[in-house]
């Protein structure tokens, strides 16, 4: 009956390994299912640990029964010494022999996992780490890579890009015209001349974007000229944006039906055209001129020529120096730091004029609104002001005729008493219907200044 209960015993052990060895294994291709996009390395350090464990829990389990058979034999000894010798030999060669096909199985087990593993990566995969995600998912500048130059492409969803590399030198002449969307043009020395279109929106797919716009670009004798238009006639139910990248002298002749325009760090003859959207311009030198049909005109750091123009919009102008124009039919206009001249019109607003350094002239009109002028300089001004509701000197001292309208020279109060008597005598020596420019001591021909508020008050300060 012992005998019989040990073989038992040692079967149930042979079945639970074996039981183990199938459920080992089973995992493993389990695993290897779930992660045969991972590299091998990771997966062959996955198997080898999962055999040793089972190795390990064979061997462990071995012990066990060898211990378990030496404390029966013991106990069968003072009845069965013999017999018990026997057994318990049996038994431990039984043992052995168990842990030697477990291990076989595993070493099996091993090899075929391996094999399957291999066929199923592809070449040098188990060589090669886990790529960073971050870098892996960064796409390229669409102009960085030829196959993608001169079409549509989904650069990510719901947007679509279209690049092309512009034959473009320095101080030659870009014209470009969209039929709507933003414009943004960017002096750079160091890049490739560059057309890049963006659009989002309701958009099929690439195809249909490549029939609703035709884009052509063409070499002149004078540098690149690229037309864009609507080809499709469908409504336009997406949004464009074009971004130009140019050296920085270069002359910019940009127009578009509607959307804003920006242009930045580019000297040259430019002239920007918008039917419905705002202009913003820095850090540009040479000549401009901006129409918007409704938008705002905000310009900064500008050095040179300037004409302006909105039907609606405010104008900002901020550190300015050059001969200015501007003109507005619904805004206000507001400029800082001029150095230069400036001839200005609203016909809806206030204008507000400070001065670093005057030019020869500065003409101020508001039909509906108040001026305000200041200056930091310290030389007198020639000055008519005509002004319904009023005029404010403020810290202003003046010289001349104040009968409702003022006609004479305004400067610093601090210097009244250095310039009155001087100028008054040069009042009074002058065809006031024909002033022309006077001159007054070391500073020369002096500013003439045109001040005219029909529906507001003029207030005049220096600094």
């Amino acid at each position: 009956m012992r005998s019989f209960s040990w073989e038992i015993f040692v079967g149930a052990i042979l079945l639970f390994f074996v039981a183990i060895l199938v459920s080992n294994e089973k995992e493993a291709e389990e695993k290897r299912d779930r992660q045969e996009a991972r590299p091998s390395v990771i997966l062959e350090k996955s198997i080898a640990h999962t055999i040793e464990k089972t190795i390990k829990a064979a061997n462990e389990a071995v012990e066990v029964a060898n211990q378990a058979v030496e404390a029966s034999s013991k106990a069968a000894a003072t009845s069965t010494s013999e017999a018990g010798q026997d057994r318990k030999a049996r038994l431990v060669s039984k043992a052995q022999s168990i842990e030697s096909k477990i291990e076989q199985k595993a070493r099996q087990i091993e090899q075929k996992i391996k094999e399957s593993t291999t066929e199923q990566l592809p070449p040098l995969q188990s060589a090669q780490p886990i790529p960073n995600q971050s870098k892996t998912d960064t796409q390229d500048p669409p102009y960085t890579s030829e196959e993608r130059l001169n079409q549509w492409i989904e650069s990510s969803p719901a947007l679509y890009t279209y690049s092309s590399i512009l034959s473009l030198n320095n101080k030659e002449t870009l014209r470009i015209n969209i039929p709507f969307g933003s414009l943004e043009f960017s002096g750079e020395s160091n890049e490739k001349p560059v057309l890049i279109l963006s659009a989002s929106g309701k958009i099929d797919d690439a195809y249909w974007l490549q029939n609703q716009l035709s884009i052509t670009d063409s070499n002149t004798d004078k540098g690149v000229s690229v037309f864009v238009s609507k080809s499709g006639k469908e409504t336009s139910n997406f949004q464009l944006q074009a971004k130009l990248i140019v050296p920085e002298e270069t002359n910019v002749y940009a127009t578009t039906q509607r959307g804003h325009i920006e242009l930045a760090n580019v000297a040259g003859k430019h002239s920007l055209g918008t039917k419905g959207g705002h202009v913003e311009v820095m850090e540009v030198k040479g000549s401009l001129e901006v129409e918007s049909g409704g938008g705002h005109i905000d310009l900064s750091d500008m050095e040179g020529d300037l004409s302006v123009y909105t039907e609606g919009g405010h104008i900002t102008l901020e550190n300015v120096s050059g001969n200015i124009k501007a003109t507005t039919k619904g805004g206000h206009i507001d400029v800082e730091e001029l150095e230069g001249s400036i001839w200005a019109l609203t016909k809806g607003g206030n204008i507000t004029v400070s001065i670093a350094k005057a030019g020869d002239e500065i003409t101020l009109t508001t039909e509906a609104g108040n001026i305000r002028l200041s200056s930091s300089e310290t030389k007198p001004y020639f000055c008519t002001m005509n002004a319904n509701a009023g005029i404010d000197f403020s810290n202003s001292a003046i010289t001349g005729n104040l009968f409702g309208a003022f006609t004479g020279f305004i400067y610093p109060q601090d210097k009244l008493d250095a310039y009155s008597s001087d100028l008054q005598s040069l009042l009074n020596t002058m065809d006031l219907n024909a002033p022309g420019r006077p001159s007054f001591g070391s500073f020369g021909v002096l500013p003439v200044v045109t001040l005219s508020a029909e529906l507001g008050t003029i207030t005049t300060e220096f600094e």
